[in-house]
């Protein structure tokens, strides 16, 4: 994907309903899910 991946617009609102308040929360959920199983300390 790298420098040809494709981004989105999306926003959170007040409304917790609303769809692209929705979006980012799962976009969110996701990114901390894959961060906390690849993710590792670096020690040089």
């Amino acid at each position: 994907m790298g420098k040809d991946a494709i981004l989105f617009h999306r926003a959170m609102s007040d409304d917790e309903a609303s769809d692209a308040s929705q979006y980012v929360d799962q976009a969110r959920t996701w990114f901390d899910s894959m961060w906390s199983t690849i993710a590792h300390d670096y020690t040089p």
